[in-house]
């Protein structure tokens, strides 16, 4: 039941009611080549392929008996989101430390066949609401390069990593012939030092720059509006959300005992949050994602484990 209240009219109220029904199936296959080299055991090459497979199908029919005019609405999705990863990895030993790197493609083909129905009275056929029917396809491709050297000198020993990704995002909405395209590249590094301090301690300091993309239902421009009051969809304009970290570790060990300190902190300037609209002259609240969000991130963890008896 909806209350709604005017400044200079008197309040109404109407009644909501929704039947949903969703379906979100998945299926994910792999597949890992491993190779060990006779002259050193050390060095390792591998290939990967994994496929994930999913859709979701929903179906909503809701009616609203409103003050004035009815309103009933059917709104059914079909959407599909596959993604393919291929990978080959490369650790070689050195004299002196150790490199290993590789390379990356992920591969996500998403669609979304999407129709909206609707009508005023219960004696009406429904009509195709145009605004809200559409097939929309997405294509994002990702190659990424990365590398890593570690070397280790007396008591220290350094990490120096970093990831090069390249992104191409293709949008098609099929009845509208609107295209959506965003390419960018990010480079992502990431440092790590370490020192045994004693005998039984060490210290650890690392840098990571972090990614993450958005996810489908982020993009998809599916329109919920089942609820006329509120109503919800994806942005395929969305970027990736970035975050920089810095951690601090004091670790302790000795026999069958294990203690470690953990300080962390985190920055993102661009983090994928949903933002809400609210259009005072309709009451009609609107909701979808942006990259506006600033998050401050810090924690501290302390872990300590032991025997103790020997059993």
């Amino acid at each position: 039941t909806i209350h709604t209240d005017y400044t200079a009219e008197p309040s109404t109220m109407s009644f909501y009611k929704l039947t949903n029904k969703t379906n979100n199936p998945g299926v994910n296959a792999g597949s890992d080549y491993i190779k060990h080299f006779k002259k050193n055991k050390e060095r390792e090459f591998c290939l990967r392929f994994l496929g994930e497979f999913g859709k979701n199908e929903a179906e909503l029919n809701s009616f609203q008996d409103n003050p004035g005019t009815d309103r009933f609405l059917i709104n059914n999705s079909y959407a599909i989101n596959n993604q393919y990863t291929l990978q080959a990895d490369n650790s070689i030993p050195l004299k002196k430390g150790k490199l290993e790197g590789g390379v990356k493609a992920i591969l996500r083909r998403a669609s979304s066949d999407f129709q909206s129905l609707i009508k005023y009275d219960a004696s009406e056929d429904y009509e195709t609401n145009k605004a809200n029917t559409d097939y929309f396809n997405y294509k994002q491709d990702v190659i990424c390069v990365y590398g890593m050297y570690s070397l280790r000198i007396k008591k220290n020993s350094f990490r120096i990593g970093t990831r090069v990704e390249y992104t191409s995002v293709d949008c098609d909405f099929i009845a509208s012939n609107t295209k959506v395209t965003n390419n960018y590249a990010n480079f992502l590094p990431n440092l790590q030092y370490s020192t045994r301090v004693t005998d039984v301690t060490t210290l650890v300091f690392a840098y990571t720059k972090r990614l993450q993309r958005p996810y489908i239902y982020d993009l998809n421009p599916f329109v919920y509006n089942n609820d006329s009051l509120n109503i919800s969809f994806g942005n395929p304009e969305l970027g990736p959300q970035t975050s920089h970290a810095l951690s601090a570790q004091y670790r302790y060990g000795k026999g069958n005992t294990f203690a470690g300190i953990i300080i962390e902190g985190s920055y993102s300037g661009n983090k994928i949050l949903q933002y809400a609209s609210f259009d005072p002259q309709t009451g009609v609240t609107k909701i979808t994602s942006l990259n506006i969000g600033k998050e401050y991130q810090s924690s501290l963890s302390v872990n300590f484990s032991t025997k103790i008896t020997t059993k």
